[in-house]
Parts: structure tokens; C-alpha cells; sequence
């Protein structure tokens, strides 16, 4: 299958359900969505990166792990694309990174939600993402709690939901310490 012709046109739920049903089913085709995810490219990459997600969603423990090294990378670059930031957010919750793997990705989240310009839904993902790799650790979420207080008082309601969720959890983790 040709995933790139069918990730070029016009991608709709439905189509991202069935391209995840057969990388489940045929997981050679993993490696071509990822590769398409890397590229970068507007016209199909985050098309792609729904699917992959759509995959992850729909199934319980599609195995990923070899292609962490790929999605980091791909996450970490500064031109990726916005939907494929986002769909990477999201799959990463079901993934296992290396310490210097976590430090990339803690990286680039703590830059996406101090950029105003970053979509409030990926700075709400990016505090999750923060969140879940530094929890225990309380520099870490001090960090964090810091960096979401800095930008409480501008932020958007879902901003402000958001940052309060992840707030309430550092409070619990302190007292838990």
C-alpha cells in the first residue's frame, strides 16, 4: 500500500481508522507512516502522524518502541509541524524513552508552553508530557510549576483548566514526598 498517495488527499476520520486497522494488521506499514511523519512534509506527514495515533488509540500496545529514536527526532525539530506535534504528544503517552530520549522531549515541551504563539492544546499536552516524565522529581516540578505560574494570569480557559489539574498534582506530589 502506498501510504503517501493516501495520506495526499483528503483524510478523514474514517480513513485514519482504516489505515490504523491495517498497520495493526500488517505492521510493515508502521515504518512507512513514521518515515512519512518524518519528513515533514503538509501535504501528507500529519496525516500520518492521525494515523499513527488513531492507532494507538484503537489498539492496546501496538508496539512502537522501535521507533522511538524516529518520533523523537522528528519532535524535537523546530519546523515540526503543529498537528504532528500534537498527535506525538498524545502517543507518547503510551511509550518508553531513554533518560537522554526524556531530556530532548522535556526540552522541547518546556519551550512549546513558554511560546505564546504555540496552540494552547499543545501547551496543555506539553504540561501533561512535563508532568508524567518529571514526576518524583522535584526539581523537575518545581520547574514546571514555576513555568506554568509565569504564564497563569494570560493564558486561556483551557490554559488555565489545564495548568490548575497540573498544579493540584505537583501540591500532592510535595506532600507525598
Amino acid at each position: 500500500m502506498n501510504l503517501e498517495a493516501r495520506f495526499s488527499t483528503v483524510c478523514h476520520k474514517s480513513d485514519a481508522i482504516e489505515i490504523a486497522h491495517l498497520m495493526y494488521n500488517e505492521p510493515t506499514l508502521i515504518q512507512e507512516c513514521v518515515d512519512l511523519i518524518v519528513a515533514n512534509n503538509k501535504k501528507y506527514s500529519h496525516r500520518a502522524s492521525w494515523a499513527l495515533n488513531t492507532l494507538v488509540e484503537q489498539y492496546e500496545s501496538p508496539n512502537l518502541q522501535a521507533y522511538v529514536p524516529a518520533l523523537v527526532a522528528s519532535f524535537v525539530r523546530a519546523d515540526t509541524l503543529p498537528a504532528i506535534l500534537r498527535n506525538l504528544l498524545h502517543i507518547f503517552r503510551v511509550l518508553e524513552f531513554s533518560e537522554e530520549q526524556e531530556g530532548l522531549i522535556l526540552d522541547r515541551c518546556i519551550k512549546l508552553l513558554e511560546d505564546p504563539k504555540t496552540a494552547v492544546a499543545i501547551q496543555c499536552m506539553s504540561m501533561e508530557t512535563i508532568y508524567r516524565i518529571s514526576s518524583g522529581n522535584e526539581f523537575l516540578l518545581a520547574e514546571l510549576e514555576a513555568l506554568i505560574m509565569a504564564h497563569l494570569e494570560h493564558g486561556s480557559g483551557a490554559y488555565k483548566a489545564s495548568s490548575k489539574k497540573y498544579l493540584k498534582l505537583i501540591q500532592q506530589n510535595k506532600k507525598a514526598s
